[in-house]
């Protein structure tokens, strides 16, 4: 049975339910929780989007910016609230699958904050939107990763930060 078809709430003895191990994957209190992808990707924006995917395919356009007349990167710029469900999403999701990506490639040459967790003798930077760098710096700080992580404001739409290599 795939994963998108297993129950997430079997029956229990005594008339009680209990949470299968995908439902696990769903609450808040543990590890690997995949709650906020959930929630963000089944979200209003994603949804709304996702629903506009004929008018994609047929002009080759971003369904999210014909839907909400910007693009997903501005309309979090302009929606705080969303933008931080966003990006808690974003780095739950990172959370998970950080280490095996880490441990199934060599990058002694690149940086993120998992990865300058898992190599302490590397530095790294972090370049992003103005409104995800506070987020940012501090999970490095949680991480002790903050004194040897750069945080850059950067708008790759528009250019990249130079290496300082």
């Amino acid at each position: 049975m795939s994963a998108q078809a297993q129950p997430i709430k079997l029956p229990a003895p005594a008339a009680c339910f209990a949470l299968t191990p995908l439902g696990d994957t769903l609450r808040s209190d543990v590890p690997g929780s995949l709650r906020l992808l959930a929630i963000e990707l089944l979200g209003r924006n994603h949804y709304a989007a996702w629903e506009q995917l004929l008018f994609s395919v047929k002009t080759g356009a971003t369904a999210f910016d014909h839907v909400f007349g910007v693009s997903r990167w501005q309309y979090n710029a302009e929606h705080p609230m969303e933008a931080t469900a966003f990006d808690d999403a974003m780095a739950s999701f990172n959370s998970i699958v950080a280490s095996a990506v880490v441990a199934s490639y060599d990058f002694s040459s690149c940086g993120t904050s998992a990865i300058l967790k898992a190599q302490p003798s590397l530095r790294g930077a972090l370049a992003d939107l103005p409104h995800v760098l506070d987020a940012g710096d501090t999970r490095f700080g949680a991480e002790g990763a903050a004194e040897r992580c750069e945080v850059v404001a950067a708008d790759f739409f528009k250019s990249v930060p130079k290496d300082d290599t």
